[in-house]
């Protein structure tokens, strides 16, 4: 019985490699669980212990495994590796380059390469969507979920949000906007009222087709999609199909559904979703505008594990009914450099005439933006922070 049966598993390495592993999993970590401990003791010792949280407790009790240890061990472990002089003095320099990036606000270009490395490893990745499969939604899902994940198709958006606020998924894929209809209402509804927090937008390119199991167009009375879709391809509708009744269903997976069942009507669908449910092709490239593209947003409470470009803020703000009272909100981002992206309102839920705006904005420097946010609060009714993110890869 080898040692593979017990349980163990065999790593070959040369010398060389051991010893530098070594430095740094066995002196680094214990020798900056000591200095920890020692600064922990000049600033009061045990009369910071209800100061602890969690996590820090759990550093604690490492440090209370190395205590345990005879000192001359460290002192050999330095003496006798070769490569422990060099570990050490990389990661003290390490910590001065990461004291100057906190002062400056750049902690998040140290940030991303460590979350892309580290978060993925043995982290599921359930998303809720709006489903059923075959949806633009599904498609781009199903990219974002890689080897291992888990996709939950929901009725609603939404069920989409509150799937991950149960914690029966662990992100959300939700659309925010269409670069030709603009900003999806009831995202941003939702948005406002979520404990989830934006981690990460993606773009879709939308390209929509007309199916059906009628043949050729003359026979179409009906056409079935979502009111994006009817809305983003209207002028070819009204350039082709002039005498056929557009009717909304809830997403497009569903339209293709109700082209199968029914005849003489046709579905505004991705070309997948056509070949999914096995419907005709009668036309290509319908959408009004060749760039015609969907931004969405995952939410979640953690994370998303996956390489991200560059970095953005979402907030949503209400403001009181006073002359100037947007270019007094807006002021602050001004005259800290910080640019805005995007300015849009959606009306209060339960109010009349009462109108929640959502900006996006260009994150830059960490202080710059916390001042901008805390002179905002001082000016809005309601301030709420949806989300620090960039761009997924």
């Amino acid at each position: 019985m080898g040692p593979e049966d017990k349980g163990l598993r065999v790593i070959i390495s040369s010398p060389d490699e051991h010893d530098r592993a070594m430095a740094l999993l066995q002196v680094v970590h214990h020798l900056s669980n000591l200095a920890l401990g020692l600064q922990v003791l000049k600033a009061g010792g045990r009369k910071l212990f209800p100061l602890f949280t969690p996590s820090f407790r759990r550093r604690m009790e490492l440090l209370e495994s190395i205590l345990g240890e005879n000192p001359s061990l460290y002192g050999e472990m330095v003496r006798m590796n070769p490569y422990c002089q060099g570990a050490l003095m990389e990661f003290s320099e390490l910590l001065k380059e990461l004291e100057q990036k906190a002062l400056r606000g750049g902690l998040d270009e140290v940030f991303r390469p460590l979350r892309d490395s580290f978060l993925g490893e043995g982290q599921s990745k359930r998303i809720a969507y709006l489903g059923p499969e075959g949806t633009f939604s599904h498609a781009l899902a199903l990219k974002l979920k890689g080897e291992g994940g888990e996709l939950l198709p929901m009725s609603s958006l939404k069920e989409v949000f509150r799937a991950a606020e149960r914690g029966d998924a662990d992100f959300a894929l939700v659309p925010v906007e269409n670069s030709q209809e603009g900003m999806v209402n009831e995202t941003h509804d939702l948005l406002l009222e979520t404990p989830l927090e934006i981690q990460g937008e993606v773009f879709l390119r939308v390209s929509y087709v007309l199916a059906s199991k009628t043949e050729g167009l003359k026979g179409i009375r009906r056409v079935f999609s979502h009111p994006q879709a009817l809305a983003q391809c209207r002028r070819w509708l009204g350039e082709n199909l002039p005498w056929a009744e557009e009717v909304s269903v809830a997403s497009t997976a569903q339209a293709a559904l109700m082209a199968l069942k029914e005849g003489g009507t046709a579905a505004l669908v991705a070309e997948g979703t056509a070949t999914y449910y096995g419907l005709q092709v009668l036309a290509r490239g319908i959408e009004d505008s060749p760039q015609n593209t969907t931004r969405f947003f995952l939410l979640g409470r953690s994370p998303f594990p996956a390489p991200l470009k560059g970095r953005k803020g979402s907030i949503c703000f209400l403001l009181p009914h006073v002359p100037g009272a947007l270019h007094r909100a807006l002021e602050p981002f001004a005259r800290e450099g910080i640019n805005l992206t995007r300015i849009v309102s959606r009306p209060l839920k339960g109010s009349s005439w009462e109108y929640v705006f959502f900006v996006d904005f260009e994150w830059g420097e960490d202080e710059r933006v916390r001042r901008a946010l805390e002179e905002l609060k001082g000016k809005a009714a309601m301030v709420k922070l949806l989300g620090s993110y960039g761009v997924i890869e």
